[in-house]
């Protein structure tokens, strides 16, 4: 195997439907999906000595947390949770999060390296890349 792909969502009929599309494709033996808020899902990197799912500088996290059209729930939230996981699993990789609400990316508190826009429907989006970098111990 040379890739692995680790899949994460919070809505279970999202992952129902993931599940299946994975099946179909037959892709099942590279992908999984988890279920559950991201800030719970431990990929080793509390612990950079031990096993890690994550390969820096290989690595990179595509997220799409809800940023108000759909989802208005939680919002913050959820935020609040994808700082604190890619904080503590994503170092030493790469990040590009999806959004649609310039004032929410805000909660990340990291400096973004670059930003792709996108439209799509009558939505003006962006791609926004982070690097992750481990927090220093001194």
């Amino acid at each position: 195997k040379n890739v692995k792909i680790l899949c994460n969502e919070k809505n279970p009929r999202a992952v129902g439907l993931a599940q299946v599309s994975i099946r179909n494709a037959g892709v099942s033996a590279i992908v999984s999906v988890g279920e559950g808020d991201c800030v719970d899902w431990d990929l080793g990197g509390e612990d950079a000595t031990d096993h890690r799912d994550v390969l820096e500088g290989r690595t990179m996290f595509v997220c799409n947390p809800p940023w108000g059209l759909r989802l208005t729930q939680d919002i913050d939230e959820s935020w609040v949770s994808l700082r604190e996981f890619l904080r503590r699993e994503a170092f030493g990789c790469e990040s590009w999060v999806l959004s649609g609400n310039k004032d929410l990316t805000k909660i990340l508190r990291m400096k973004k390296s670059r930003t792709v826009v996108v439209k799509t429907a009558d939505e003006n989006l962006r791609w926004l890349q982070y690097h992750i970098f481990q927090k220093s111990t001194e």
